[in-house]
C-alpha cells in the first residue's frame, strides 16, 4: 500500500512568511494569493496556533482522507499522528523561532541552520519531524501498491536484485532500528540505497 514519489527534490516546500506586519493588516486577496502558492506544491495551509503572529511553517493538509488507508493504517491513527504529532512539531517550531533570525525562513533553510549545533537542538529536532512527517504523508496513498516500472524498476534491480530483494532490505531494516525513527529508500550518486536515521534525523 506504499507509493513513492516525490514531486521535487526536497520532496516537499513549505511556505515561508507573509508580508504583513499583523493580522489586522491581512487582506482577504493576500491570503488567498498564498493558499494558491500553496496549492502549487500540494499544500493545503492550515493556521498553527503560536507565538510567532504570522507563523513560519504551516501545516500542510493531508493528500487523502484520514480513512483512505484504512485497514493497514486507522483513520484513529492518522487523526493521532496528523493532528497531534504533526501539529505539534509545527506548533512548537514557531513558537521556537519567534524572535529568532530564523523566523520567516523555509523549512529547509531552518533545517539546514540548525542541524550538528547542539545548541539548536530543539529547533532542529521540530523542524526535521516537521519535514519528515510531510514527506511521509506523500509517500502513502490508497491508490498505491504493485510493482515499480520503468526507471524505479531498473534502479532497484541494479541496487537490491530485484524487487523481493529491496522489500526484505526495508523490512529488516526497519526490525533493527533501535529505538524511534526513520527508514528512507534514497538516490545517491545515482544508486539507491536504503538508510537509518534515528529520532529525528533525516538523509538530507
Amino acid at each position: 500500500m506504499v507509493r513513492l514519489k516525490v514531486k521535487n527534490r526536497i520532496g516537499v516546500k513549505m511556505i515561508t512568511k507573509f508580508e504583513t506586519a499583523g493580522m489586522a493588516r491581512f487582506s482577504r486577496r493576500r491570503f488567498l494569493t498564498i493558499l494558491a502558492q500553496a496549492g502549487a506544491f500540494g499544500l493545503a495551509a492550515t493556521m498553527v496556533g503560536c507565538k510567532t503572529d504570522p507563523p513560519t511553517v504551516f501545516l500542510p493538509g493531508l493528500p487523502f482522507k484520514e480513512d483512505a488507508l484504512e485497514p493497514v493504517i486507522s483513520k484513529k491513527t492518522v487523526q493521532h499522528h496528523y493532528g497531534n504529532h504533526h501539529q505539534g512539531y509545527i506548533t512548537r517550531l514557531n513558537n521556537l523561532v519567534a524572535e529568532n533570525p530564523l523566523a520567516g525562513k523555509s523549512l529547509l533553510k531552518i533545517i539546514k541552520s540548525t542541524a550538528g549545533h547542539p545548541e539548536k537542538k530543539k529547533l532542529f529536532n521540530n523542524a526535521a519531524q516537521a519535514w519528515n512527517h510531510s514527506f511521509y504523508w506523500k509517500s502513502l496513498s490508497p491508490e498505491g501498491g504493485g510493482k515499480p516500472t520503468g526507471t524505479l524498476k531498473k534502479k532497484i534491480d541494479a541496487a537490491f536484485g530485484g524487487l523481493k530483494q529491496f522489500k526484505k532490505r526495508m523490512i529488516k531494516a526497519a526490525v533493527n532500528q533501535f529505538g524511534n525513527g526513520w527508514v528512507w529508500l534514497i538516490a545517491e550518486d545515482d544508486t539507491l540505497k536504503v538508510v537509518t536515521t534515528g529520532n529525528a534525523d533525516l538523509p538530507l
